[in-house]
């Protein structure tokens, strides 16, 4: 059965014009759908019962159902059943400043990346749009107030494209979800002929991860043998054609350290290379641990001398703590579970199906889950990552998106250093961030600008006396 959440606005327009309905008719479905969360069409009783009766007869609706959940310090994780007997997992993380829901595309993963084990098994099959945006809406039931989305959970986005595109139309669209597009990330390990292609077809300020593995080839195939057919150098042009294409928007490029294979110095120095003139920021992520795998996080002494290095010849880097390790929901951990939940064996690195090099799957998903981050010296802030603020740890100061929240590119450090105060041009968050009778205030260049709020009470002019001594209004000018 077809799913409402398979439907743009003209397709579920056409589809009720079918059926003799009126073109409004659509709008009304919808509002039920995605701003009141009706999770049955018996809900919509603002609608004629006929109407209600025939999308009930031939539509589906509601969250994938839940087939069991774990829940940690600050995520939880799902294992969600589809309707021909496929098990996928999402992962919702709770922050201060929001939820982020992390979701699959595929079932199973065909990349093969060697420290990861979402692809044990190898690929299963695409999921289709409803099946993507019903992991966000089965999060939602779970108390994740959803305002961000990473497609970096199982499988590669951009191996399943028409699907994935829908997905963030319908996340993103006012009519609809309504996400803004600073919030919500595709990830890729680097399939570059759908890079450009991405970049045409999705709003303005989405934003682009890409899991690079290591900055020379020889590396980065024993890492993510499923896309080592494209050379570094392709992949690189892939990602100037998307900086050009969006304006001058930065690519972020995950790099999962893996001790001994791709965190030496040396590397380090090839990565800076490779990055220096190009609009970027990296997040460095420690491997997370996989059963029955021989490879290893790197040390934390070598991801803090990896990360000066590039600090050291001018590249925006972050160190990146992955969410949800303690539910086994981090970068590259939910195949296991999943396959264990449905009765199937454990996944091990290096099987990837098909393909021996790898246990499938991008790495990070491309830039990893949005979790706890650390500067170079080791200190501790908010995430970057669907659309979150980063603090850059290297380069020349430049500003970031127009609110603040969006990527640093090359060469930048992050929003608290573009002298627009800490929530952009006016750090109440909007363009002019208006307070009670004055303009947010600018922060100096920078720093984190004074906090907007209302404005401390001023004396008014003086108040007259009449002969008695009786106060009176003010003396006007």
């Amino acid at each position: 059965m077809q799913s409402i959440y398979d439907f743009s606005e003209e397709e579920l327009t056409a589809w009720l014009q079918e059926r003799g309905e009126p073109r409004y008719r659509a709008a009304q479905v919808l509002e039920w759908v995605y701003r009141k969360r009706a999770t049955g069409f018996g809900d919509m009783t603002s609608l004629p019962r006929d109407v209600r009766r025939k999308l009930a007869d031939e539509l589906q609706i509601g969250p994938l159902p839940i087939v069991s959940q774990r829940e940690g310090r600050d995520s939880i994780k799902l294992l969600v059943g589809l309707e021909d007997g496929e098990r996928v997992e999402c992962v919702g993380m709770k922050t201060p400043w929001g939820g982020t829901a992390c979701v699959s595309s595929q079932v199973g993963c065909p990349v093969g990346c060697a420290f990861c084990a979402s692809g044990a098994g190898g690929l299963v099959r695409n999921l289709t749009t409803a099946e993507i945006v019903r992991q966000v809406l089965a999060l939602t039931t779970r108390g994740v107030k959803v305002t961000n989305v990473v497609f970096m959970g199982m499988g590669e986005p951009l191996l399943n494209y028409e699907a994935v595109l829908g997905a963030v139309h319908t996340i993103t669209s006012r009519g609809r979800m309504a996400i803004a597009p600073r919030h919500v990330t595709v990830g890729t390990a680097g399939v570059v002929p759908m890079i450009p292609r991405l970049a045409r077809d999705t709003p303005a300020k989405l934003e682009l991860a890409v899991s690079l593995g290591a900055p020379v080839d020889g590396v980065r195939r024993e890492l993510v043998p499923g896309v080592a057919r494209w050379p570094v150098a392709e992949l690189m042009r892939a990602c100037d054609e998307w900086t050009r294409l969006r304006g001058g928007q930065p690519v972020t490029y995950a790099y999962v350290l893996v001790a001994g294979v791709n965190d030496t110095l040396k590397l380090a120095t090839q990565l800076a290379a490779l990055l220096r003139t190009r609009r970027h920021h990296v997040n460095l992520i420690r491997m997370n641990p996989v059963e029955h795998c021989d490879l290893r996080p790197s040390s934390k002494e070598q991801t803090l001398a990896f990360a000066r290095r590039l600090e050291e010849r001018g590249i925006n880097v972050s160190l990146r703590q992955s969410r949800g390790r303690d539910i086994e929901a981090a970068c590259g951990q939910l195949r296991r579970s999943a396959a264990k939940a449905a009765g199937g064996r454990k996944a091990e690195c290096g099987d990837g199906g098909r393909r021996p090099g790898g246990a499938s799957k991008r790495g990070d998903g491309g830039a990893g889950r949005p979790g706890g981050r650390h500067d170079a010296r080791g200190r501790k802030g908010p995430p970057r990552g669907a659309g979150e603020p980063e603090r850059g740890t290297g380069g020349k100061p430049g500003r970031a998106g127009r609110d603040g929240a969006g990527p640093p590119g090359g060469g930048r450090k992050a929003p608290q250093g573009d002298g627009k105060g800490a929530g952009g041009r006016g750090s109440g968050g909007g363009r002019d961030a208006k307070g009670p009778g004055k303009r947010g205030s600018r922060g100096s260049k920078g720093g984190q600008g004074r906090p907007s709020g209302p404005p401390k009470a001023r004396p008014g002019p003086p108040r007259r006396a009449d002969r008695r001594g009786r106060s009176g209004p003010p003396a006007s000018g």
